[in-house]
Parts: C-alpha cells; structure tokens; sequence
C-alpha cells in the first residue's frame, strides 16, 4: 500500500525504481489520525512533510476558508512547500476522521 501511494507522485516515479530508496521511504512514513474538522496544515506554515491521504476526507481551503476542492484516499498533498523550500499554499482540514501517512 505504501509503495502504491508513493508511486502516485510523479517525483518519486524514478526514485521508487531504487529498492533501497523505496524501502527507506516506506520506513519513514508514519501514520497519523486526524478527528473531523481539525487543520492538517495552515497556509503560510513552512512546509516541512508531505502527506499521504489513506482514508476518509480533507477539504482544501482558500484564503478565506472556502472549501475549493475535496480530496479523498490515495490523494496526497503538501508536495509543493516541502519540494520548493516554500511556504504551505492552503490551507486543509480534515472533513471527516482521517488517516494519512506522513
């Protein structure tokens, strides 16, 4: 399950060809559970992980706390602070209880 999910994301494509670099990965990933409306990340945070989302539903929000988009399981998110040395461009809250590898 864990190798799927890092599959998904189109840097690690050719990174997951390494099994060395594979199994690291998949040893770092940690799960964690998020209750309903809880805040995961907030725009603005420096972007210090990556999230892989394994069940349940986040909503993405805008700068005024609008929901733009839901994701579900086998969606991932926060690539983008962590990969660009960025801040955290949403904001996303848990819609319902949630489980993510981190």
């Amino acid at each position: 399950e864990r190798r799927t999910l890092l599959g998904k994301v189109p840097i690690f494509t050719e990174a997951i060809k390494d099994a060395e670099f594979l199994e690291m990965m998949v040893k770092s990933l940690q799960s964690k559970v998020f209750a309903p409306e809880t805040f995961i990340c907030h725009r603005g945070d420096v972007g210090d992980c990556m999230y892989f989302l394994v069940g349940g539903q986040v909503a993405i929000l805008d700068a005024h706390g609008e929901e733009v988009v839901a994701l579900g399981p086998g969606c991932f998110f926060g690539e983008i602070a962590l990969l660009e040395n960025i801040e955290r461009t949403a904001t996303i809250m848990a819609k319902i209880f949630c489980t993510t590898l981190v």
